[in-house]
């Protein structure tokens, strides 16, 4: 019998990866969290069964391919980049509120909180999109070899 060491199989599933152009890489080892966990600036956590079905299509086909190879994996987990980032403040100097406010009382007035309204509007959906490409969640499956590898085999929306 033609058995792989623990290291040749994350190489394996490594290797069926990338004979398909796909990308994979090795990120830890051992026993999946039983709960929420952070860990080098990410959330990892177990993916559950029910969010299973709404990945998506190229993870499945990932996923699909190490299976169909002879690659078994226990866990499907989710690490979810954890955002340090502190957003830009806007902030509209009082000088200009009170200028404006003294010469047009009233259309000042008008003119601020439609300005501000805008303002927060379009920086929330610049938020939005900064988080949407910048913070890809990494899919990583448990092999099931002796070492419990982790491997990383795609980003979600890829």
């Amino acid at each position: 019998m033609n058995t792989l060491l623990p290291f040749e199989y994350a190489l394996n599933a490594q290797s069926i990866l990338w004979e398909t152009g796909r990308r994979s890489r090795v990120v830890g080892s051992g026993d999946p969290p039983v709960v929420p966990i952070e860990q080098n600036g990410y959330l990892i956590e177990v993916l559950e069964p029910d969010v299973e079905s709404t990945m998506p299509a190229e993870i499945r086909t990932r996923l699909d391919l190490l299976i169909d190879n002879g690659v078994n994996y226990s866990c499907i987990l989710i690490a979810h980049e954890i955002d340090q980032r502190q957003p830009p403040r806007l902030e509209i100097p009082k000088k200009v509120i009170s200028n404006v406010s003294a010469v047009l009382p009233i259309l000042g007035t008008i003119l601020c909180a439609v300005v501000s309204v805008l303002a927060a509007v379009v920086m929330v959906l610049f938020q939005l999109m900064l988080f949407m490409f910048t913070l890809d969640p990494l899919v990583i499956v448990v092999l099931d070899d002796p070492q419990k590898t982790w491997l990383e085999v795609a980003k979600w929306y890829e």
